[in-house]
């Protein structure tokens, strides 16, 4: 079986930009295949444009991907997304991966003046012309906002530009199926409903005269303790905080749960538990998900040089796993 490559969410919002790109560089040398920054307007911890920054921690590491999880593509002019991402894909010599999703904050949407209700349409009209940008060499186009005659996107990327769809809806899938590299689950997704998301994309690549995705990355959160009881203590109070804060942000997502709903489904959400623990739970993700990346955010209470060192121990654990 083919070794997991894993992936981690840098630390990112406010000014300090340059504690991110330390982090990537620390991750890289611990041995991290990938490294990823959200998007998001007017949150105190994302930034507006995770690509920006991308593009410095390509300047400091030689050999992890770089990719957004998730990007927020309604909000977005194509062409130029299209653009800025071939010249990230060849600032780091193809390591850039596009991770896009829909998006869902209306008052996002508000402040960027774009219309929420459209987000699918309008995603799904952003990934076909991205794609004949990045692939063809010009090209002529229109829609109700935008007109191109045989316009060629300069500098087109050197290397392929991967797209992986986030999202748990039936439509996020058909949309992964249809326009990307690999289906990005939603990490607040069961393991069953991620099994069965898979396989839903692949149907709908069959249908579509695709092969199955030979990709099955996946978004978990990280939550390590001294013992499993310290861990899930440090998990259920940073999922009651996260919820309320999505429950302020009128998040659909998590409107019809309780916080007692999700904390009786903790530990099929989250990686929670001593390393060992934690380990084996990501052996299960391998070999019953057929998890090919794994992307973990840590949460809990640690920071500095402690979240550091656990960041160390946990990818160390992960590459002894057999």
């Amino acid at each position: 079986m083919a070794r997991l490559r894993l992936g981690v969410r840098l630390p990112e919002g406010g000014p300090d930009v340059r504690r991110t790109v330390a982090h990537a560089v620390a991750a890289e040398a611990m041995g991290y295949d990938s490294v990823w920054l959200g998007e998001h307007h007017g949150y105190p911890t994302y930034w507006p444009s995770p690509h920006l920054v991308l593009a410095a921690v390509a300047a400091r590491t030689d050999r992890v991907r770089l990719g957004t999880n998730i990007l927020i593509l309604p909000l977005v002019d194509p062409v130029r997304l299209a653009g800025e991402f071939a010249l990230l894909s060849n600032l780091s010599e193809g390591r850039a991966v596009l991770g896009a999703g829909i998006g869902w904050d209306e008052p996002e949407f508000a402040a960027l003046g774009a219309d929420v209700r459209r987000r699918g349409a309008v995603t799904d009209r952003h990934l076909a012309l991205m794609d004949r940008l990045w692939q063809q060499e010009s090209i002529s186009y229109r829609d109700d906002v935008r007109t191109l005659v045989d316009f060629t996107l300069s500098p087109r990327p050197a290397w392929p530009v991967p797209v992986w769809v986030g999202g748990r809806s039936v439509a996020a899938m058909r949309r992964a199926a249809r326009h990307a590299e690999a289906w990005f689950p939603d990490a607040a997704l069961t393991v069953d409903e991620v099994v069965k998301g898979f396989a839903t994309v692949d149907q709908h690549r069959a249908a579509s005269g695709r092969p199955p995705a030979a990709l099955r990355p996946l978004v978990r959160h990280v939550v390590l303790g001294e013992t499993d009881a310290q861990a899930r203590r440090d998990a259920e109070e940073y999922l009651r905080v996260s919820h309320e804060l999505h429950l302020l942000r009128g998040n659909p997502m998590v409107a019809q749960a309780s916080v007692g709903d999700f904390a009786s489904r903790l530990t099929d959400r989250y990686v929670v538990g001593d390393l060992a623990t934690c380990v084996d739970w990501v052996r299960r993700l391998k070999t019953e998900v057929g998890v090919t990346d794994l992307v973990v955010k840590f949460a809990g209470r640690i920071s500095g040089d402690d979240a550091l060192a656990q960041m160390a121990d946990f990818a160390t654990a992960v590459r002894a796993m057999s």
